[in-house]
């Protein structure tokens, strides 16, 4: 009986091995890239299709970590989609970019399963993959692919430009006759001796916000603009720009703001007021585009008003409020914009960044915003950008390198409105 179950058991190894001979036969001649990894993402086994499709040779790939070889903005899909698997024991039609050894992303679709041990313990995964079906990355992965400089060609912002300055074009000639208009009221009251303080107000004020829409025009035509050459700038004269294109649409969406500026030796504080805070000079510059730097602090102020305005509709807040803080060492200039809406929820809060994700009510945004603005500061300015949830509101913490060339002679190309 004994040397009947030893035969039966040397049965079964022989027909183990010779399945298992053939599973990798299989596997070597199959069209489909196949991979193997351990429980935590180190590479086992792949074929020849695998390395042929990445360009790697075997030795370059066996006992490294899988996440080497994908995309770095995939990363977080990866580690998500791989707990999946070990969880459910199978993944089906899951879309990565990975990385060619030459360089160039490849988008990859896998499906793969796990095999356990007998005690129903993770032992290992296989999975194949497939070329995408699309010939050509889909727009989404080229935004994930970091080709970030085709937003700023031909694109919505430089479509909105030329219709701007179209419309531009349409209203200097109503804003002229109206500048007239007025004048000439003005002088025919005091012709007939109507003229008193208040119709001297009025006219005055009347002047003032001709004068200003004149000049937000030329502010928007500026803004939807192309990229923008690198120039020596004030960021507190960028911030104050920003805060007067905006300023009347937080007044009525009841919004107070503050606006601290600390530099090394001084410290000022405006509440409620467009104005150009003192703590600026020659060795306060950072080098960047303004065009860029306005279209990254009008975004982060879009946002917090779209939060306090939701936080006071839902009964959360009374009032709304804005902190900008910009604070300057002998390096950097750290720059904090805290709004009083609800907090993002973690979940949110973790993915922020992503392009194509928004808080928003559907409708409200596409979620590029925030993606271009990382974009921007990381790769053009060498900055950093965070975003995170303080006690009763959110933060956004931005830091930028002092222009280490600031001289004495050096000018800031910008009007404050």
């Amino acid at each position: 009986m004994c040397d009947a179950n030893k035969q039966n058991d040397k049965k079964s190894m022989t027909n183990l091995k010779s399945e298992n001979a053939a599973l990798r036969e299989f596997i070597r001649r199959s069209s489909l890239g196949y991979q193997s990894i351990d429980i935590n993402g180190i590479m086992l086994d792949v074929n020849q299709v695998w390395l042929d499709t990445l360009g790697y040779s075997r030795e370059e790939v066996i006992g490294r970590w899988f996440g080497d070889f994908i995309h770095e903005t995939y990363l977080e899909k990866f580690k998500k989609g791989f707990a999946h698997l070990r969880e459910k024991g199978i993944i089906e039609d899951f879309t990565f970019i990975m990385k060619h050894k030459a360089g160039h992303p490849m988008e990859l679709v896998f499906n793969g399963t796990i095999e356990r041990r007998p005690d129903g313990t993770f032992l290992r995964s296989h999975s194949g993959f497939r070329r995408s079906e699309a010939a050509i990355i889909n727009a989404e992965n080229r935004v994930y692919l970091g080709i970030e400089e085709r937003i700023f060609s031909k694109t919505r912002l430089e479509l909105m430009g030329e219709m701007l300055g179209a419309i531009a074009h349409q209203w200097r000639q109503p804003l002229n006759a109206l500048a007239l208009i007025v004048q000439d009221t003005q002088e025919a009251t005091e012709l007939a001796g109507l003229q008193s303080e208040e119709i001297k107000s009025n006219t005055a004020m009347a002047m003032e916000l001709i004068m200003k829409m004149s000049s937000t025009i030329d502010s928007f035509r500026s803004f939807f603009s192309d990229r923008h050459e690198e120039d020596l700038i004030s960021v507190t004269a960028v911030l104050t720009e920003c805060i007067s294109l905006v300023f009347s649409q937080l007044q009525q969406c009841g919004i107070d703001f503050t606006f601290i500026c600390e530099s090394r030796k001084d410290y000022f504080i405006i509440t409620n007021e467009v104005k150009l805070p003192p703590c600026q000079s020659n060795d306060n510059l950072i080098k960047c585009s303004g065009i860029e730097m306005k279209h990254i602090f009008l975004n982060v102020i879009s946002n917090a008003r779209y939060a306090i305005v939701k936080a006071i509709m839902s009964g959360y807040r009374i009032r709304g409020k804005i902190e900008f803080h910009i604070k300057f060492s002998e390096e950097n200039v750290v720059i904090t914009i805290t709004n009083n809406g609800e907090n993002i929820p973690e979940e949110a809060l973790s993915r922020i960044f992503e392009p194509y994700f928004t808080t928003k009510d559907e409708g409200e945004g596409i979620g590029l915003g925030l993606f271009i603005s990382k974009t921007v500061i990381e790769k053009y300015m060498r900055g950093t950008i965070d975003i995170f949830n303080c006690d009763g509101g959110v933060t956004v913490r931005i830091v930028l390198p002092l222009a280490a060339c600031a001289g004495s002679n050096s000018k800031t190309h910008l009007k404050i409105l």
